[in-house]
């Protein structure tokens, strides 16, 4: 194993106290949410079954009756009756369509357009700025709070960390 400065090893000890209870409270969000969804899907069932317990009483109290007689002619639409079908059309040919030219520049817009679509989204996970600063805010219920400031270069890679503590109060 590496050795480990001073402030490497407060860091990592905080990031593992840290993931444990991050862990910890994803389990049990996920275990509730599971329960809640079962809950749901049992409730949706009992509903179903419910449902088809009443339309198979319905249709059990359903016969078949007499016939009864048909009833009379209806009155024509607003129009009258249906003639018979006229003669046909004829039909009138147009000029051919002609699409404008379009301006190379345009042309080649849509050419690259076409190409970033067909390509498959890649993003990067993580964008590092100038020295951006990463900070761990920790306040758990001890008497202190303990603020780690992560220093990094401009390539983004991790050369230092302040550890900051200071009273909950």
């Amino acid at each position: 194993m590496p050795d480990l400065s001073p402030t490497e090893i407060i860091i990592l000890e905080e990031a593992g106290s840290v993931l444990g209870r991050v862990e910890r409270d994803a389990t049990l969000m996920v275990k509730a949410l599971i329960s809640d969804t079962e809950r749901r899907d049992a409730e949706r069932e009992l509903r179903i079954v419910r449902g088809e317990q009443a339309i198979t009483e319905r249709l059990r109290t359903l016969q078949d009756g007499r016939d009864g007689k048909d009833g009379e002619m209806g009155l024509p639409g607003a129009e009258g009756a249906v003639g018979p079908p006229g003669p046909p059309g004829e039909a009138i040919q147009g000029p051919p369509g002609e699409l404008p030219p379009v301006p190379a520049e345009t042309a080649e817009l849509i050419e690259r357009a076409l190409t970033l679509l067909a390509q498959p989204v890649v993003q990067p996970v993580v964008t590092f700025t100038e020295a951006s600063p990463v900070v761990v805010n920790i306040g758990e219920p001890r008497p202190k709070h303990k603020t780690i400031k992560l220093r990094r270069d401009e390539h983004g890679n991790a050369v230092g960390a302040d550890v900051i503590e200071r009273d909950a109060g």
